[in-house]
């Protein structure tokens, strides 16, 4: 195994490794705690579209709807068929009253369900 593939398997674990104990700490209701680890996996992939879709359930439990219109945005970038976080964002939309934002996304997130 050369050393990039070597380099590229260890960044993957490690990614799942933050990913696990952000889990952890989100099933705990550390969600200060899990959202930092979001971050690291989010480090050791930027295009993790789970972690920051992960990251903006525990920045919803804290109220940080700007933040998770943010997250969500960058997780449906990453993976465009990403029903979960269509509905996280109509939810954050609807905070802000941004009604016709919810409601695309809303039908988005029923379009992508039906279709799997």
């Amino acid at each position: 195994m050369d050393d990039q593939s070597e380099n590229s398997e260890e960044g993957e674990r490690e990614e799942y490794d933050f990913l696990r104990r952000a889990h952890t700490f989100a099933a705990e209701g550390q969600h200060i705690e899990a959202i930092e680890n979001y971050t690291l996996a989010i480090r050791a992939n930027p295009e993790f579209a789970s972690a920051y879709y992960h990251r903006a359930v525990s920045h919803s439990k804290m109220g940080r709807f700007r933040d998770v219109l943010e997250d969500c945005a960058k997780a449906i970038k990453h993976d465009g068929e990403y029903a979960e976080a269509y509905e996280l964002r109509a939810q954050a939309h609807e905070k802000f009253g941004m009604a016709k934002e919810a409601d695309e996304d809303r039908k988005t997130a029923k379009k992508l369900e039906g279709s799997q």
